[in-house]
C-alpha cells in the first residue's frame, strides 16, 4: 500500500455473516485483523484513505466477535465512536465543501441500476480534528468525516457507487481526492 497516496476501500454492503457451512468461521468482514494491521501502518506512514460503505462501524460493532485490536482501529486509526447508529428512510445527503454543498441521493429501493442500501452508517466523530462534511437530510445526522493531519482519509457511511446520479459520483470522489492529495497542512514549517 505504501507506493499509493491514497487507497480507495470500497465496502459496498459487506457485513459479516457466520459462515453457513462452518459456524465457528466468519465471512464478509469488512476489515481482516491482517488488513488493519496494514492500514495502520500505511496510516502510521502518511497514507490517506478513502472509504465507503454502510457497515464501517457498524460491522464492528454488531458483531459478537469484534476484537480489541478492531475497537483500537475504529477509535484510533478512524477516529469514530464505537457505536452502531444504523438509519431507516434516509436517501438524501448533504455533501458539504469550502466552495457550497453538493445535494444528492442514493438507491434505497430495489431498481434495475444498482444495488441498494437499506440502513447506511451513522459516522460520530471521536476527535476535535475530525471534520463532518456530510449529512442525511432527512435527520441532519453525519454521512461522512474528513480528517488530514499526519495522515488523512474521507468516510462515507453510504456505498459511494448507490449515489443515483453519476455526475454527482464524480464530484464527491473528486473532492475527496483533492482533499486527501493536497499538501497536507500539518507538514508545513
Amino acid at each position: 500500500m505504501q507506493k499509493y497516496k491514497v487507497v480507495d476501500f470500497v465496502l459496498g454492503k459487506q457485513l459479516r455473516r457466520v459462515n453457513l457451512l462452518d459456524s465457528t468461521k466468519m465471512d464478509f468482514i469488512s476489515f481482516e485483523p491482517k488488513l488493519i494491521k496494514e492500514i495502520t501502518h500505511y496510516t502510521q506512514h502518511g497514507g490517506n484513505l478513502l472509504i465507503s460503505g454502510s457497515n464501517i462501524v457498524s460491522d464492528f460493532v454488531r458483531s459478537d466477535s469484534s476484537y480489541v485490536e478492531e475497537k483500537s482501529f475504529v477509535e484510533n486509526i478512524l477516529k469514530l465512536k464505537w457505536t452502531s447508529n444504523k438509519l431507516f428512510n434516509v436517501k438524501n445527503v448533504s455533501f458539504g465543501t469550502e466552495n457550497g454543498k453538493h445535494l444528492f441521493s442514493f438507491y434505497t429501493t430495489p431498481n434495475e441500476k444498482c444495488y441498494f442500501v437499506e440502513t447506511p452508517d451513522v459516522l460520530e466523530p471521536n476527535d476535535n480534528n475530525v471534520d463532518r462534511i456530510a449529512f442525511y437530510k432527512e435527520n441532519n445526522l453525519t454521512a461522512g468525516v474528513s480528517y488530514r493531519q499526519n495522515y488523512g482519509f474521507v468516510l462515507l457511511g453510504f456505498p459511494i457507487e448507490t449515489i443515483k446520479n453519476e455526475k454527482s459520483q464524480y464530484e464527491i470522489i473528486k473532492k475527496s481526492l483533492e482533499f486527501l492529495t493536497k499538501e497536507n497542512p500539518s507538514n508545513k514549517k
